[in-house]
């Protein structure tokens, strides 16, 4: 169909494998096509020696091949090649021509019968399966097989682990075998899913080598006068016919073979014994055995052994304190462990590596307290020897004492908590090795002077985060706790004739805070401003409560936010009180401890209403700018009194948490009315009041004050009854606006102006 190849593009080349008596279906999905294939030679099994077996749909009339069939549709573009009853005579490769877009294209298909690998063997095997072999040099290994289709693949297997693989019909194996080898099995296998079972060949390994010894000794130490017996078992392929000992080349025990010998006497322990080992049996002993392929031999070294004598000492420089370990014993090849530092009471405390020469450098740090490095080191050596005790390891030790300043120990407590009024005593507590330390107490600066008890005691410290018990020195310091300044910080100076250290204390209450003293009530209207003092807030900061009752109600309490500070003197307003009201009030304050003790009642009225008729009205508090404002829109206001007046009654200004102020007032508006001249006021024009007091005992002075505190009536009899009333001819020089609030009236009758034309 095609006249030359060199343009032909391949578009497919697909391999199958059948089984026997399949049918086969080939498509060349194309036009103007055509198929070749094998004539079902064996020896035809390329690409260039295929026949044709159709040209388009019409089938070579001259092909041999019967199991074959063409059919299709070229209109379809389809071109079938049907094999039936495939066998291995149609086994090779089927090829496809055709033209796409007038484009000359291949298609091969490469179709085999399926068939399972068989005759797998090791080349190199005996009759018996065992492979004779010597140690070091190395052994090739071929497994070969007639192959199936698909190939099968081949394994190599050596101590259940794979060691080759391959899919060829022959794998090989080198590797070069060592004693361990020595009757081990090796396996060829060939796996295929068409098998059943896998194919597989094993071989048995017979590595000759040479003995290896291993000397044995019943005990692992050799101390003088003690006994010792060395045994050597030599393991070797074929058994050693020849074993003896020597000592410094002079033979001390021997055995050979003979005919008389039984196989199992051979690779067993051959042994002698040394009785009373001394000094002068030191020196090396070998093994020496040997058989067909070579001799060999192992050597110990007998010492008299003993264990080291161990001594540590020490140097302090200004950088690093340093120890050294020096041990005396035989052997000499000695092993040195862990230093171990422990406190002066033999308690563990850490473990130091040191150097390979048995020294120990510990370098001054000033992140640590100068008496975390004293104590007791212990170096630990052992050269294999054990002591009369069985210990191995052996001890040597020194104490090491530091001159440095006096050591505060962590345990001080630097909150130290005293009473008011009463003695606190400060426990300081330090480490002095000098023990001629003194000791000094200030206070802002000031050098407080008392008479310390001191004493030597016993603690515990807390050293590289161990409690160890340590010795030291502990001041128990008075002080008088008289004013609220003595609730402070304190520094507290030890020293000696190396240097100083401080430590620093604070002196701390932990009680309520005393009562408010000083209490007063100012009555204004119906403003009243309560003052106090603070008293000592206990060492805490510290809160007013102010308690106020009536003769008719139950019990509150008002609570005093917190100011910022806390002045000398306090006060806070309450307001819109009820008139004409006995008010009872109180004052403590609160800590984080508890609460003061209530200071006593202070007794108070507030006056009657005004007789004027007033707007009293709740408002938000408003600046000076904006009343300013207001009065400017509003007309003035006329009012009974002699004056107009706006009255605001501001409560004092407290800060919350939030920063934020707290401000309310209470204004008091006149009730405008018309404003008219007023006539010219006479003495028959004055007013009087006839006032009678409630027949009780009052919980305060009675005292009659004048508006503004002006004019203050003291010449009140009390309890006294009113002998005369005044005459509507009688006047007086007071004006009505000096009784604007009395304490304690009953009852107030107004008399209004009489005529002086009636009288």
């Amino acid at each position: 169909m095609f006249t030359g190849t060199k343009d032909l593009k391949i578009s497919e080349n697909t391999t199958i494998f059948v089984d026997n008596g399949d049918t086969v279906d080939l498509n060349c999905t194309c036009d103007k096509s055509s198929w070749h294939g094998p004539d079902g030679s064996k020896a035809m099994r390329d690409y260039t020696a295929l026949v044709m077996y159709s040209d388009g749909l019409q089938i070579n009339p001259n092909l041999n091949i019967t199991n074959v069939d063409i059919y299709g549709n070229f209109t379809k573009g389809l071109c079938h090649l049907k094999i039936n009853n495939f066998s291995i005579v149609n086994d090779g490769i089927y090829r496809c021509s055709h033209f796409l877009d007038d484009i000359p294209y291949v298609s091969y298909y490469n179709i085999y019968s399926k068939r399972p690998p068989t005759n797998l063997k090791i080349i190199q095997a005996a009759k018996n399966n065992i492979i004779y072999w010597r140690e070091g040099v190395q052994l090739n290994l071929t497994c070969t097989v007639k192959n199936g289709i698909p190939a099968a693949t081949l394994l190599w297997r050596k101590d259940n682990l794979t060691v080759a693989n391959g899919s060829s019909d022959n794998l090989s194996y080198q590797f070069t075998p060592t004693r361990f080898d020595h009757m081990q099995n090796i396996t060829c296998s060939a796996f295929s899913v068409l098998l059943t079972t896998t194919l597989s060949h094993t071989i048995q390994l017979d590595i000759q080598y040479r003995p290896y010894l291993i000397i044995q000794r019943k005990k692992d130490s050799i101390v003088e006068g003690e006994s010792i017996e060395l045994c050597c078992l030599p393991n070797s392929n074929p058994h050693a016919h020849y074993i003896a000992w020597k000592r410094n080349k002079s033979e001390v025990a021997l055995w050979r073979q003979n005919f008389t010998t039984n196989f199992d006497e051979l690779n067993k322990d051959f042994c002698f014994r040394i009785h009373s080992v001394y000094r002068n049996r030191t020196g090396n002993y070998t093994c020496f055995a040997e058989n067909s392929i070579a001799k060999s031999n192992s050597s110990i070294a007998i010492n008299v052994l003993y264990p080291p004598d161990v001594i540590a000492t020490y140097a302090i420089s200004e950088e690093s304190i340093m120890l050294s370990c020096i041990p005396d014993g035989n052997p000499k090849n000695y092993t040195f462990y862990d230093w171990e530092h422990r406190s002066d009471f033999n308690e563990h405390i850490r473990w130091f590596y040191g150097t390979p020469e048995s020294h120990l450098i510990i370098n001054k740090s000033e992140n640590r307290r100068a008496n975390e490095d004293d104590g007791i080191y212990v170096c630990t050596v052992s050269n294999g020897v054990s002591n009369p005790k069985g210990n191995f390891s052996q001890e040597g030790q020194v104490r090491v004492e530091s001159s440095a300043s006096p050591v505060f120990f962590t345990d001080n407590e630097p909150v130290q908590i005293g009473q008011y009024g009463k003695i606190v005593e400060l426990t300081i507590k330090f480490y002095d090795k000098l023990y001629n330390s003194t000791v000094f107490i200030t206070k802002n600066g000031t050098t407080v002077r008392t008479n310390a008890r001191i004493e030597n005691i016993t603690t515990h410290e807390i050293f590289y985060g161990v409690r160890i018990r340590v010795s030291g020195i502990q001041y128990t310091i008075p002080l008088q706790l008289t004013s609220a300044n003595d609730f402070t910080n304190y520094t507290v100076e030890a020293c000696n004739d190396i240097g100083c250290n401080n430590l620093y204390v604070q002196v701390q209450s932990a009680n309520c805070p005393e009562s408010p003293s000083n209490i007063s009530v100012k009555v204004t209207g119906q403003r009243v401003t309560v003052s106090w003092y603070p008293g000592f807030d206990g060492g805490f900061d510290q809160t007013f409560l102010l308690e106020l009752r009536t003769d008719f109600s139950l019990n509150f309490t008002v609570i005093v936010p917190k100011n910022e500070t806390i002045e000398e003197n306090m006060a806070y307003i309450l307001d819109n009180l009820s008139p004409n009201t006995a008010y009872f009030i109180r004052i403590f304050s609160r800590n984080k401890i508890g609460d003061s003790n209530k200071t006593d009642y202070v007794a108070f009225i507030t006056p009657q209403s005004s007789v004027e008729n007033r707007l009293y009205q709740s408002a938000e508090f408003l600046d000076s700018e904006t009343r300013r404002r207001e009065a400017e829109l509003l007309n003035p206001i006329a009012s009974s009194s002699h004056n107009n007046e706006l009255y605001q009654m501001q409560m004092q200004t407290y800060k919350r948490n939030d920063g934020r102020s707290l401000q309310h007032s209470l204004v008091q508006r006149v009730e405008e009315l018309a404003v008219e001249p007023l006539p010219k006021i006479t003495g028959a024009d004055l007013n009087y009041a006839e006032i009678e007091f409630e027949n009780r005992q009052l919980p305060c002075p009675v005292i009659i004050h004048g508006i503004g505190d002006k004019t203050i009536y003291s010449d009140i009899v009390v309890g006294a009854q009113l002998s005369n009333r005044l005459s509507t001819t009688e006047s007086s020089s007071e004006s009505e606006d000096d009784f604007i609030y009395v304490d304690g009236i009953e009852n107030y009758t107004e008399r209004r102006k009489m005529n002086a034309s009636q009288q």
